[in-house]
């Protein structure tokens, strides 16, 4: 065969989703000193795309070495780069693209893609606009806008670019899926315009990929009966990431009789919380190298029962490989807060107030709810006591907000300046880590006060250690929940360290959050139901200096009583429902 016939070979393999052959075929055309441009480009991508960054760096730096002034292998080399998370090195490599070919628009990107991801979300967005100035009609910058933009709270704009990009690429599920993380943040969609976009997003990927045949699976009386039920979860959070800490005291506390735990990792870089996940865990595998495709095959190959998602369609999502079905049983949990919209994911678990039973035509799965909440906190064995006598620096009262500054928005400052305007001598704080990029936090302050709130009664603080960062709970006498997009983690933290939470509700999961934390712990005053009822909660509580004191110094107790911190129970009810959804599958 000759190398026209053996390139020929290998297109048809691929377009047959036959990758193991085409790679091959593609890779006996560059051996020793051959070299085949368009064989070279298929195999890069298809190195990438399989999960083998490693391969496609490899591969590119060669081809940099061959052809040294070839603007497209400097870019390869930078994208291997960018996939192996080796940031620094990728962007010297776009540097050197665009040095060679000054009129790519790609690179750039590129570039304000890794300050993104570096938290320098200003000098994306500069590098995003000064590239729109001149192509105003990109399609990859202005949806890199739209993410950026919404990570700033900036969402109605970053809808707007959003949505301009999917006039460009109508296809684009990237750019959909992109959208529907925004939707969460914007108050004026609701659970059922999140159901028709999440469906939209599987129309149009499907449209655009190889059809699956998804797997098989035997229903036998006996499966189950003899041995522990086999649950895998994926994710790519198995790291100091609320997921991996909710997580892990679950996993813990697991009945080893009964349940057999896999964490199906997605995580290219560990942190130390990482290592404290796999200890607790029965069998860490990573899949963040593989294929959708050899993913579910590794899963099937490990006799999964139950295969639970824990991210939805956020960052590092592998809902790709649940559309295999390789395990009989499918769920999604704890990740997300919405529908997935697959049909192959069989059960999301919830709880009656994050899902209520109007809702439930909004989801394409079937809730599994469980009784308090769905989710159990456990903190840390080295957190923070929180102060109950703690002396104010402070005369005034302080309201704080720690939740990502993604959750922020006109309409939420706007309350929150009638709070302030409510309670003479009441100050706010915000912190998070991204008000450490100075971009940020000048565009954060801007906005408070564009929403009438005076510049000397803000304070902002960035990133710090956790335990400067639970420490700063001391600070603060009441947080103020974000609306439409609740928090958890920093709900939960609030409340272990002694300061109450004022929590608003509306139509959406996310917007609920709050409502089931705080209805479990015994709180169900500080949930409002309108934007004056949540204002009235606050300066009342502010006003109320004894019911403040009060709830510090009992808070930890009335967790620690609560089914929130009930481990235990918690997951013993949580294997009841995996029992339950698995005899249900046999039947």
């Amino acid at each position: 065969m000759n190398n026209n016939e053996t390139y020929s070979a290998a297109e048809i393999a691929q377009k047959n989703s036959d990758l193991p052959t085409a790679i091959s075929k593609y890779e006996s055309l560059l051996k020793g000193k051959n070299w085949h441009h368009p064989a070279a480009q298929n195999l890069f991508d298809l190195y990438l795309q399989t999960g083998d960054p490693a391969s496609a760096f490899k591969l590119a730096t060669r081809a940099a070495e061959l052809f040294p002034i070839e603007a497209a292998y400097q870019n390869q080399l930078g994208l291997s780069l960018f996939a192996m998370e080796q940031f620094d090195e990728a962007e010297k490599a776009f540097e050197r693209t665009l040095a060679l070919h000054p009129d790519l628009t790609a690179p750039a990107v590129n570039i304000a893609v890794i300050q993104s991801k570096q938290n320098s979300l200003g000098k994306a967005l500069k590098s995003l606009r000064a590239i729109l100035s001149n192509n105003p009609n990109d399609y990859l910058a202005l949806q890199n806008c739209g993410v950026v933009l919404s990570k700033l709270g900036q969402s109605e704009e970053a809808e707007i670019y959003l949505a301009t990009a999917l006039k460009q690429e109508p296809e684009s599920f990237e750019c959909v899926q992109n959208r529907i993380g925004l939707i969460n943040y914007v108050e004026k969609y609701s659970s059922a315009y999140f159901y028709e976009q999440a469906m939209a997003f599987w129309r149009i990927k499907n449209r655009s990929a190889a059809s699956i045949e998804p797997y098989r699976h035997v229903r036998l009386e006996s499966q189950g009966e003899s041995k522990p039920l086999r649950i895998g979860f994926v994710s790519a959070d198995f790291k100091n990431h609320p997921v991996g800490r909710l997580l892990e005291p679950v996993l813990k506390a697991h009945d080893k009789k009964k349940i057999h735990t896999t964490l199906y990792s997605n995580l290219a870089l560990e942190d130390e919380f990482t290592r404290t996940i796999r200890s607790v865990c029965d069998v860490w595998c990573e899949i963040v190298f593989q294929s959708d495709a050899e993913a579910a095959q590794t899963i099937y190959d490990d006799k999964v029962d139950i295969l639970v998602d824990l991210s939805g369609h956020t960052a590092g999502n592998r809902l790709g490989v649940f559309q295999y079905k390789p395990a009989p049983v499918q769920m999604t949990w704890l990740g997300f807060v919405a529908t997935t919209g697959l049909k192959e994911i069989d059960y999301i678990i919830t709880d009656q107030h994050v899902l209520p039973v109007e809702n439930e035509p909004y989801f394409s799965e079937t809730p599994l709810r469980l009784e308090n909440s769905l989710l159990c906190y456990q903190p840390s064995a080295n957190e923070n006591q929180s102060n109950p006598l703690r002396i104010p620096t402070y005369s005034g009262v302080t309201f704080g907000c720690f939740n990502r500054v993604e959750k922020l928005n006109k309409k939420l400052i706007l309350m929150w300046s009638q709070v302030l305007a409510s309670v003479s001598g009441s100050r706010l704080m915000i912190k998070h880590a991204h008000l450490s990029d100075k971009d940020i936090a000048s565009w954060v302050t801007d906005l408070l006060i564009d929403g009438g709130i005076d510049a000397e009664r803000i304070t902002l603080r960035g990133a710090s250690s956790y335990q400067e960062h639970l420490a700063t709970y001391d600070e603060i006498d009441i947080t103020l929940d974000t609306y439409p997009y609740a928090g958890t983690m920093t709900t939960l933290e609030s409340l272990w360290m002694g300061v109450p939470v004022v929590s608003l509700f509306g139509d959406t999961w996310a917007s609920r959050v709050g409502k089931s934390v705080l209805t479990t712990v015994g709180l169900p005053d500080l949930i409002a139901g309108s934007e004056q009822d949540y204002i009235d909660k606050a300066v009342a509580l502010s006003r109320d200096a004894d019911a403040r004191a009060m709830l510090r110094r009992s808070m930890r107790t009335r967790m620690e009583s609560s089914p929130l911190l009930d481990v235990i129970q918690f997951t013993r009810e949580l294997e009841q429902t995996y029992l339950a959804a698995w005899e249900a599958w046999k039947t």
